[in-house]
């Protein structure tokens, strides 16, 4: 709905889902889970960080290197791992310390360019 109304605005276009890359993510509901998928954002939730999560982090960067230009990064606070440092009352454990921010953000850069 709000996509609709920004969409009227001169020089806004919406981002498409086929370039969204959600990366981080915890406790979702199966909501918001459904609304991703239909949506067909490519979505690497919080806390995968094995050889398997790493290889499709770097697919899907890859993925937005070839049709991509230019990469808009946003980094929810309460994505990082309340243990490491609590943004809000929505951070929980198992989300991204400074270190995988840090990685995670530097592939992004890279795929990037």
């Amino acid at each position: 709905m709000l996509a609709g109304a920004l969409s009227e605005l001169e020089g806004f276009s919406p981002v498409t889902a086929d370039r969204t890359l959600h990366i981080g993510s915890r406790n979702l509901d199966t909501d918001e889970q459904e609304q991703l998928a239909a949506a067909g954002v490519d979505v690497i939730p919080g806390g995968e960080t094995d050889a398997s999560a790493k290889g499709r982090l770097a697919r899907s960067l890859e993925a937005l290197r070839v049709t991509c230009d230019e990469v808009h990064l946003h980094l929810d606070m309460d994505a990082h791992d309340a243990d490491f440092g609590r943004a809000n009352d929505w951070a929980t454990s198992g989300g991204l310390d400074a270190i995988e921010t840090c990685v995670r953000s530097s592939s992004c850069s890279s795929a990037a360019t």
